[in-house]
């Protein structure tokens, strides 16, 4: 299987229609705004979405959620940069420059390079999708049970090897994920493994459930102790936030952005190789 150019062109009039661009403008406008509300991901903005991506037809469906996901993970930049505070997990690492970059009143210039950024990622990702795939394809019909087993067992290794000095925390992690996988009816046997007798456990723990839990959740309630302890600091932040945000705040310029050409490639090709790896993504 190669590169079909008329399935290519087939596809550009489908995705450059009306009715889809409408959806996808929808879907990234809602996205934007469920990734910048800490503890709302990319996944349960998903999740929320479905029951509409229903009701309408099959591509500009895709285009809703797709448009949901990626506008998600740039929204939670917003609020990383902004208070601190990823909106999604993904945006965790930009709070280490994104914030200081804030506190100089330099915020709408970071939330500019995030966007940029983030929109030279997934179009060069885009493309190697639309180049790759099939080839991958043809070779995942191939794999066989050792062939999933070595897979998986190269990215549970590489997640411990991603864990850096901290290579006890990358194993339990990962010890903790493969726990949590087998929690659910037995594919083969039919069997319920590790319910521990509750029958909302007989099809698994949602992904979408699970990332609420762990960092939603959690995290809205450091969130609720740090205003009950300091209502003004809260208030000094909103007040940096909006000033660092306005139109009035610097800029960022095309030199700005081409000199992090580096960066950006570096993130593609690293991202590119995790995310077709299972359990990395």
């Amino acid at each position: 299987m190669t590169f079909q150019p008329d399935a290519f062109i087939e596809a550009l009039w489908l995705v450059f229609s009306f009715e889809t661009a409408m959806w996808a403008t929808i879907g990234v406008t809602v996205g934007v705004g469920i990734g910048a509300i800490p503890g709302l991901s990319a996944s349960s903005g998903v999740a929320l979405m479905l029951p509409l991506a229903f009701q309408i037809p099959a591509v500009p469906a895709l285009a809703l959620l797709i448009g949901i996901y990626k506008g998600a993970e740039f929204g939670g930049s917003i609020s990383a940069i902004s208070f601190s505070t990823p909106g999604t997990p993904a945006a965790a690492a930009t709070v280490y420059d994104g914030y200081k970059m804030m506190q100089k009143g330099q915020g709408r210039k970071a939330v500019l390079m995030a966007l940029y950024a983030s929109v030279t990622g997934d179009t060069l990702g885009s493309l190697l999708t639309i180049l790759v795939a099939p080839a991958l394809a043809l070779i995942a019909l191939q794999f066989g049970p050792a062939e999933k087993f070595w897979l998986v067992v190269l990215a549970l290794t590489l997640l411990a090897a991603l864990g850096g000095p901290h290579f006890a925390k990358g194993m339990l992690a990962a010890a903790i994920g493969l726990f949590l996988g087998t929690i659910g009816t037995d594919p083969i046997a039919s069997i319920p493994r590790m319910t521990f007798g509750f029958f909302w456990l007989d099809e698994g723990i949602y992904l979408a459930s699970l990332l609420i839990g762990l960092f939603a959740v959690s995290r809205m309630i450091e969130e609720a102790v740090d205003l009950l302890k300091s209502r003004k600091l809260v208030a000094q932040q909103s007040e940096g936030a909006w000033a660092g945000m306005s139109k009035s705040g610097e800029g960022l310029s095309f030199a700005e952005y081409r000199s992090c050409w580096k960066e950006m490639l570096i993130g593609f090709g690293i991202g590119s190789f995790v995310g077709m790896l299972p359990g990395l993504g």
